[in-house]
């Protein structure tokens, strides 16, 4: 993971990028899908990933599942109500088997979903996930932090 270059004001620590708004209004609400990703950016605050945190990383616990320290609780995805995001959801998904298979959030059944770069001989990120439109067509809001995450995320080379 490279050196975080933005500075967290409430908790004086360095993190890899700004923070990002939860979503809350809009004509077009998927619930469940704004509550995961009401989540997902808890966790990427706690982790460092982006500002926002009003405390220190200090909320690990262990994952039995995997047999390893994780920094949040479990995610579930979004499933079922009157509204969704379909895509929104398929990428949130994606989100949150990367968090779990790096340890952010607990939940995960395999180690971490990183590959070795030969040529560097170092790590490599997870694979790339797509950013989502934001149109008018679906939850605009839920798609824009989706999205901001994601940059957050390949920052942090978290996935490509």
């Amino acid at each position: 993971m490279p050196q975080p270059t933005v500075l967290n004001a409430a908790t004086g620590q360095w993190v890899h990028a700004a923070a990002i708004t939860d979503p809350s209004a809009g004509a077009s609400i998927d619930i469940q899908g704004r509550a995961a990703m009401v989540a997902i950016l808890a966790a990427l605050r706690s982790a460092a990933v982006i500002g926002g945190a009003t405390h220190l990383n200090a909320s690990y616990g262990w994952n039995a599942t995997m047999r390893k320290i994780v920094l949040g609780p479990a995610i579930t995805a979004p499933s079922g109500g009157t509204t969704t995001d379909g895509p929104a959801r398929t990428a949130i998904g994606s989100v949150l088997t990367v968090l779990r298979n790096t340890g952010i959030v607990a939940g995960g059944t395999r180690g971490p979903a990183f590959v070795l770069d030969a040529p560097e001989h170092q790590l490599a990120a997870g694979a790339a996930i797509t950013a989502l439109a934001v149109d008018g067509s679906a939850d605009d809001e839920l798609r824009t932090a989706l999205n901001s995450a994601l940059v957050a995320m390949r920052s942090a080379e978290l996935i490509a």
